[in-house]
């Protein structure tokens, strides 16, 4: 299932005039957001504005987009949701996923919604094939489009996650496991997104270290996963493991 094709186009019109910083940023729900420079024509400051956004500059011609203005520029500003949990909606309901969803919405992000569903499942229930179709015919083709029309600005991850494993001294990450029917590969993700991005949010056992091959290294970047395991009881970690994290965790850690 996916939910995304009712966010508005890019728009500055709501938010009032530029800030009193840089760069102005216009983020009003469509899947591009829309920046403004206060010097028009000027080529610096792109380092203080991928900083603000928590994307790489490095990268921006792989997340920028001119305009007919000379003063902006338009930035990705969609939230790939990705639903994965146990219990269908009763599992969604318990650990507030439409809260978290609303909270996004309420911040300007366009978000488009996938849940894993049995219509994503092999045929013969078979766990490799389900997982190759999730991969490849849903996850990687999603996120890989989105990347192309500068779009994503980030992913909202829940499910199971695996142990990572030890191999010549280093820890390495293993896979996500969705409703123990399907695992998807971090480097899978990775290989789909064609620019690291400015926020990453999973909610998965064990998936810090292969959740940040996704996010960049940028100081304005919102990156939340454990390197163990998470408790989905409310208030979290009341009898062990690491809580759930939540979106407004990471907007509280962001610089202004």
């Amino acid at each position: 299932m996916f939910d995304g094709n009712k966010c508005p186009p890019p728009s500055s019109e709501r938010k009032g005039g530029v800030r009193e910083d840089e760069w102005g940023v216009f983020r009003v729900g469509g899947r591009r957001a829309i920046v403004r420079k206060k010097e028009p024509r000027a080529l610096e400051g792109f380092g203080l504005l991928a900083a603000k956004i928590g994307l790489n500059e490095e990268e921006k011609t792989r997340w920028l987009s001119p305009t007919e203005r000379d003063d902006e520029y338009e930035i990705p500003n969609t939230i790939f949701a990705f639903w994965g949990g146990d219990l269908g909606r009763l599992g969604r309901w318990y650990v507030r996923w439409h809260s978290e969803l609303a909270e996004l919405r309420a911040l300007g992000f366009c978000v488009e919604e996938f849940r894993f569903a049995p219509q994503h499942r092999d045929r013969k229930g078979e766990s490799a094939a389900t997982s190759r179709v999730l991969q490849e015919e849903y996850l990687v083709p999603q996120l890989r489009s989105l990347g192309l029309r500068k779009e994503l600005h980030g992913i909202l991850w829940w499910s199971h996650g695996l142990a990572p494993i030890l191999r010549e001294g280093e820890i390495v990450p293993t896979q996500l496991l969705v409703q123990r029917a399907a695992r998807v590969d971090y480097r899978a993700i990775e290989k789909a997104l064609l620019y690291k991005l400015g926020f990453v949010v999973v909610n998965a056992c064990y998936a810090r270290a292969g959740a940040e091959t996704w996010v960049s290294s940028s100081p304005g970047r919102i990156f939340l996963a454990s390197p163990n395991v998470v408790n989905p009881v409310l208030g979290g970690g009341f009898f062990y493991g690491d809580r759930m994290f939540r979106v407004r965790d990471g907007i509280s850690r962001t610089p202004s």
